[in-house]
């Protein structure tokens, strides 16, 4: 009995004919190895800079979290110091103002380099989707591929609407770090002065006031 004859579907046949086709046309092979070799370049770079912007995101999280917890400790101190008063509450102050300080150029710099990273990543990827659209429509056309289709796509691509958050996520971060630091240090200062001066407190008033109206009587 003779071997029965082993065909290919339709849509296999045409790649596989396209890919002879391809083979056979110089300029079709050499531009087919570069996408291919871009493309796989590409990758790595994408895959570099998620792990750097990751690296960069878990670096701001723990950097607020650390700042969140001395300034907490700072307060603690304070609120339980008997030895601070009032005319040494700058101390304390110092010490929470130069952590805001140093905390919140820190967080700057992070998100900076947050969003640099977001924004070449996501060029990345662009690129690389379009790098990979034209492996695939070369693969697709063999022969009947046509160079002008890149020109009229990569126009298309350029025309695409960028999204402009990043201005927007770095002052939800900021402001409210940035009130945070505030609320802490007026916090510090009004627990050492509150009760510093006791004529100007409101029970001492309230009190003055009865025994200045017994007396009267």
């Amino acid at each position: 009995m003779a071997d029965a004859e082993i065909t290919l579907p339709p849509v296999h046949a045409m790649q596989a004919e396209c890919r002879v086709q391809i083979h056979d046309d110089l300029k079709l092979r050499l531009s087919l190895q570069e996408w291919e070799n871009n493309f796989k370049r590409a990758l790595v770079r994408i895959e570099n800079k998620r792990t750097r912007s990751l690296s960069v995101k878990n670096e701001l999280y723990q950097l607020i979290s650390f700042y969140s917890v001395f300034q907490g400790v700072v307060l603690t101190a304070v609120a339980q110091a008997s030895t601070l008063k009032c005319h040494t509450a700058w101390g304390p102050a110092s010490l929470s103002a130069i952590a805001s300080i140093a905390t919140l150029f820190g967080v700057h710099n992070k998100l900076i380099d947050y969003y640099v990273l977001k924004s070449e990543l996501k060029k990345e990827e662009d690129d690389a989707n379009v790098t990979k659209e034209k492996i695939s429509l070369l693969k697709l056309r063999g022969k009947d591929f046509k160079f002008s289709v890149l020109d009229e796509k990569a126009n298309a691509v350029e025309k695409r609407p960028k999204v402009q958050s990043s201005a927007k996520y770095y002052w939800l971060v900021m402001i409210p770090l940035i009130l945070f630091s505030v609320v802490v240090l007026i916090c510090g200062i009004s627990i050492l002065c509150s009760d510093a001066d006791p004529s100007r407190t409101l029970s001492f008033r309230l009190q003055s006031n009865v025994e200045l109206v017994r007396n009267k009587h």
